[in-house]
């Protein structure tokens, strides 16, 4: 990737919370050896949280405040690096959605506080990973947002989505679809969404959606740390919908939409998959471009088809997309 326009495109889709996708990452090259990794493999965020941590788990009440971002973007950080380890190849996620409470003071965190809410979420999050039946698992991302504060109630909400990936090494049952699929061809005719198969009822479980993140999945490489594990922080999410996108000249759209009927009963073809492929790749790309900070990279993507809003009695395909800046606890990235 050595591109200006992030060849990032991992590419995931998931239907909801709790739903197994598949996923690669990919690596953006940065020719200007971003701030994550130094020349001596000492990355100053490892520092950073190693320093917080301690700090927050000595704090006494009424100590210290900071401001709710800083309290969302340190916790956040800090739990990827205690919990995260992306450091391995991957054809699954699994999302889940966590939530705790954090008192809050005046639009302010005591750190007594935050570190109370940092113990019962990593119980949680280790809690819910211990009971996730998955091959090869670890966890990937955890993506931290806070609710809105409340006019009277001093606790907010926080709300954790869990990404933990796994290696499946085995085709589905009765479905011929090779788990190394790296193209479209003429034999890709598909059922728009719900897993209802080919165009002939052949390998049920796949529709047109899970085979565009199949490809786009196993075309981009991964990434790896010399030592130590891969963890993300400084994360967002972007999202877009198909009905963004229309087709300059038509009254087509660069991704699938439809009405009720059409999401079950019709199918895309090989020459349809292959313009969505292509559309995917050039969204996503150009999409990251407008962060304009070259030290991010995509750390999941997730799509399904959603109602447009509206527009009563039509459907349309959506995407998210999760971002950060890696990092790696050891020597830095393996290029």
């Amino acid at each position: 990737m050595k591109t200006k326009k992030l060849f990032i495109s991992i590419f995931v889709m998931a239907v909801v919370a709790f739903t197994l996708v598949t996923v690669v990452s990919c690596k953006k090259d940065n020719q200007n050896n971003n701030e994550t990794t130094t020349a001596t493999g000492i990355d100053p965020m490892n520092e950073y949280l190693a320093s917080f941590k301690k700090k927050l788990l000595s704090a006494q009440k009424g100590e210290e405040f900071i401001s709710l971002e800083q309290a969302r973007r340190d916790m956040g950080n800090l739990l990827n690096y205690d919990l995260g380890d992306a450091n391995y190849a991957t054809n699954v996620f699994h999302r889940d959605t966590l939530h705790a409470s954090l008192v809050v003071t005046n639009g302010q965190v005591d750190l007594a506080q935050l570190a109370v809410t940092y113990n019962a979420s990593r119980e949680l999050i280790e809690k819910t990973y211990e009971q996730l039946d998955l091959p090869e698992k670890s966890v990937y991302t955890i993506h931290c947002t806070f609710g809105q504060q409340t006019v009277n109630g001093e606790a907010i909400d926080v709300q954790y989505v869990l990404t933990t990936r796994g290696l499946e090494l085995e085709a589905r049952e009765s479905c011929y679809v090779p788990l190394n699929k790296t193209s479209i061809d003429m034999t890709d005719c598909w059922s728009v969404w719900d897993g209802l198969g080919r165009c002939d009822g052949s390998d049920t479980g796949y529709d047109h959606v899970r085979i565009l993140e199949l490809v786009y999945n196993n075309n981009m490489p991964s990434m790896t740390c010399i030592s130590g594990h891969l963890y993300f922080t400084d994360e967002g999410t972007g999202s877009f919908e198909a009905y963004s996108y229309p087709e300059p000249g038509t009254s087509y759209y660069r991704f699938w939409t439809g009405n009720g009927i059409q999401l079950f009963s019709d199918y895309v073809f090989p020459e349809t998959m292959s313009y969505y492929y292509e559309n995917m790749r050039d969204v996503i790309s150009d999409r990251m471009t407008l962060l304009n900070d070259d030290d991010y990279w995509i750390s999941a993507v997730y799509c399904t088809i959603i109602p447009w809003v509206g527009n009563y009695g039509m459907y349309t395909f959506s995407c998210k997309y999760d971002y950060g800046k890696p990092h790696c606890t050891g020597e830095g990235f393996d290029d």
